[in-house]
């Protein structure tokens, strides 16, 4: 039986496709795609993203991609370790950030963020209008006060001393 790889790597040639065709088609990188098909495990910095990544590529070229996973683990030995009841998995963590990114994490993004914008920009016009009203509409000497606008007192002492004429 053929390896992952040279699955693959046919079933690409057979296609007629190159590999900056996959690429575009997967949104992997290149170098991503040459190591699924040179069977590089080291490229990937831990096999969820192997087997995510081999997953995408095989539904690009209409491979059974869950038969393709079951012979990636098989040549990576982890069926084997799996069953011998050796852990692969990290628990996960339960603390309340995680929680709150798990829920985020399956928001639609590209449809909330306009949304958002679009009440941000809603919000912030209607306070600009009226703070804008309120700001014309305010007299802008009020509070202050009758000092400017009141007759100035003279005192004695604001006088100079005149020496009387001869």
């Amino acid at each position: 039986m053929a390896s992952v790889a040279e699955q693959l790597s046919r079933a690409r040639e057979a296609r007629n496709l190159s590999i900056a065709d996959v690429v575009e088609m997967t949104g992997l990188k290149t170098d991503q795609v040459q190591a699924l098909e040179s069977s590089d495990w080291s490229a990937f910095a831990a096999p969820v993203y192997m087997r995510g990544f081999a997953k995408s590529y095989a539904g690009v070229l209409k491979l059974n991609a869950e038969e393709l996973l079951a012979e990636l683990d098989a040549e990576l030995g982890q069926a084997h370790s799996e069953k011998a009841g050796v852990p692969n998995d990290v628990p996960l963590r339960a603390g309340f950030i995680d929680g709150i990114m798990l829920y985020f994490s399956h928001v639609k993004w590209r449809a909330v963020i306009p949304v958002l914008l679009l009440v941000v920009l809603a919000v912030g016009g209607y306070f600009g209008v009226d703070y804008y009203r309120n700001y014309k509409s305010a007299d802008p000497l009020k509070g202050l006060g009758t000092g400017l606008n009141s007759e100035p007192i003279v005192t004695q002492a604001d006088r100079l001393p005149l020496e009387p004429a001869q």
